[in-house]
């Protein structure tokens, strides 16, 4: 948790744990772009010709809420 995603971070919540196990996938940066899988590669077409078309305040306002 600290220093696992910045430098000298500090956790919000310092008691917790990593829960060990087939549900726990460590961080990884930068996050590889999705490709789509199977049925999934002509949603992963549409989206990015959509998120294409937007302005960067547009996905700052999707993403965030703000903006």
């Amino acid at each position: 948790f600290p220093n696992a995603t910045y430098p000298n971070a500090t956790s919000p919540a310092p008691g917790a744990q990593a829960i060990a196990g087939p549900a726990f996938s460590p961080p990884y940066y930068p996050s590889p772009w999705g490709t789509g899988a199977g049925n999934w590669s002509s949603a992963y077409a549409k989206a990015r010709d959509l998120a294409s078309q937007l302005t960067l305040l547009e996905k700052v306002n999707l993403t965030t809420g703000v903006g």
